[in-house]
């Protein structure tokens, strides 16, 4: 798991790129969208106290209120925060191009309103990484487009 590397957990080759500490802060991460996991990856993640915001807790609560919360704990203490969108965590139906399709996901349109409202302009974001995107897997370019669209209502 690459984020467990980020937070100072895996082989030394990797948590000691650039310096031996962790790259993030373990109180400024938070995960959105939460399906499953390994057992591993959630036993780590809970033992570091890492934030994580499930599915069920998303629908419940809706997105814009679940993006709140992230962003009050990303930004806390600290200059900025970046954000990782996994194509995964997004609805199949909307954006098809991924290995995992899993339902739940997350709505594009809903996504795309909530970036524009409470990413867009705001001064402590520092950067977007898009993961999870496999175009062989696309059908009719429609994650492809979604990924414009997502970038659009952050940097438009």
């Amino acid at each position: 798991m690459a984020l467990a590397c980020l937070l100072g957990h895996g082989p030394e080759e990797l948590t000691n790129i650039l310096h031996p500490k962790p790259k993030l802060n373990k109180e400024n991460v938070v995960l959105i969208g939460v399906r499953d996991y390994e057992p591993q990856e959630q036993e780590l993640l809970n033992k570091l106290g890492v934030k994580i915001i499930y599915m069920d807790q998303v629908i419940k609560d809706g997105l814009p209120n679940c993006f709140e919360e992230a962003i009050e704990i990303a930004s806390k203490n600290n200059s900025g925060f970046g954000m990782s969108i996994d194509i995964d965590g997004l609805d199949p139906n909307d954006a098809p191009a991924t290995a995992i399709k899993t339902e739940p996901g997350i709505k594009t349109d809903e996504l795309i309103k909530v970036l524009a409202e409470k990413i867009k302009g705001n001064s402590k974001f520092l950067g977007l990484e898009i993961a999870e995107f496999f175009p062989d897997y696309d059908i009719e370019q429609k994650t492809e487009k979604v990924i414009a669209e997502i970038i659009k209502s952050i940097y438009r």
